[in-house]
């Protein structure tokens, strides 16, 4: 006899009274989205934003020799080209804990990696600047100076 069979309704063990899986569900939203009415993040502008892409290691516990920021910086468009040691200087590390485990509590964790990289795709540097595309394009000079 199967799990579905041996209930009298045919519902399963993954089956719950309030549960979406498998349903449709309602999107009052959907009519303007399918018309491409939608807003999102990507879509705007406000007054003095800046655009921030965020140049990652492509290693996992690698150490940072040296981020040459020079010619990104001279880039028009630029706004700051920020490494860790930078803002660590104005960010103290946070700690991560668990509620549900009282005492436990992560090792010191920087926004940016400073002087080494734990895994691939952690952040080495930040760029800002007036658009998207100037901020990748920024990206890319420094990514070939490292």
């Amino acid at each position: 006899m199967t799990e579905a069979s041996a209930k009298p309704d045919g519902l399963s063990v993954l089956d719950r009274p309030n549960s979406y899986i498998g349903k449709t569900v309602p999107r009052p939203n959907l009519e303007r989205l399918m018309q491409g009415r939608g807003l999102y993040v990507s879509d705007m502008v406000l007054p003095r934003m800046g655009h921030v892409v965020f140049l990652r290691s492509p290693h996992a516990h690698a150490q940072i020799v040296k981020i040459d920021a020079d010619a990104a910086k001279q880039m028009p468009g630029i706004i700051a080209v920020v490494t860790g040691k930078e803002l660590a200087a104005v960010i103290t590390p946070w700690v991560g804990v668990l509620s549900h485990l009282k005492g436990l509590k992560s090792a010191p964790q920087h926004a940016i990696a400073i002087d080494r990289v734990c895994w691939q795709g952690e952040a080495v540097a930040a760029i800002v600047a007036t658009s998207r595309a100037i901020a990748e394009d920024a990206a890319e000079v420094v990514f070939g100076h490292i």
